[in-house]
């Protein structure tokens, strides 16, 4: 437990540190004056990016403690997940339009018992994974499975496959597989580990399924009514 905790502040002290960084030393150039309008206007873009960096950070972690907490209860409905997936995917439209990518939703209506709001931040969170990996005129497929018992939903893109020794541990927080952490590549390590843990309360699991090196599916199934612990009366 200490070791976990070591790890998380220095991974908190990490993804705070660099757009921080970045920050003060744009800012101490503007002081000084001697920016073309060009230059002075890329440094402020930068200054706003990293703000805007830190605000989704610190955002995150208050989500993630949120779910974490043994006092959170989830507040559980009646609602169509294919219809609240196709909003989803229609939301990011000017993202996946911007990069040329071809989108595809399958799935009939669906109903089921669930926390509405818990689970369109998984659909969210992986719509906004897919577009940030699938290449530029690259394709996102997603599909729901249902049956009486379970509902199947995978998230499809053509983008570099997950190493087999990575897909647990994409999972966990602040992990990323990209070991350099690349910059031009968004993202804090925290957005599937809340996926995770909203897949984990409503009882059901998540996996990469990833058959080559070209392609990755995320893959989550979930109940389409909760256990009778827990059923509506």
């Amino acid at each position: 437990m200490d070791r976990e905790r070591q790890e998380f502040v220095a991974n908190v002290s990490h993804e705070f540190q660099s757009p921080l960084t970045l920050m003060k030393g744009f800012s101490a150039i503007l002081l000084g004056g001697s920016l073309q309008d060009s230059e002075r206007s890329r440094a402020l873009q930068i200054i706003i990016q990293e703000s805007e960096r830190l605000s989704r950070l610190s955002d995150n972690l208050l989500r993630l403690a949120a779910l974490e907490s043994e006092r959170y209860a989830i507040n559980p409905a009646y609602f169509d997940l294919a219809e609240q997936i196709r909003r989803t995917v229609l939301t990011f439209e000017p993202l996946w339009s911007d990069k040329q990518l071809e989108v595809e939703m399958i799935g009939a209506r669906t109903m089921v018992y669930a926390d509405e709001e818990l689970l369109n931040q998984v659909w969210i969170n992986l719509m906004s994974n897919a577009i940030k990996f699938a290449p530029a005129d690259g394709r996102i497929i997603i599909e729901l499975l249902a049956d009486k018992d379970q509902a199947e939903i995978r998230f499809y893109d053509n983008g570099p496959a997950v190493p087999p020794e990575d897909r647990e541990r994409i999972f966990k927080r602040f992990f990323k597989a990209d070991r350099a952490r690349d910059r031009n590549i968004e993202g804090n390590g925290l957005g599937l580990s809340i996926v995770k843990k909203i897949v984990d309360f409503h009882q059901g699991i998540i996996y990469i399924d990833s058959e080559n090196g070209n392609s990755k599916a995320f893959v989550v199934k979930i109940p389409v009514m909760p256990s009778p612990a827990t059923e509506p009366t």
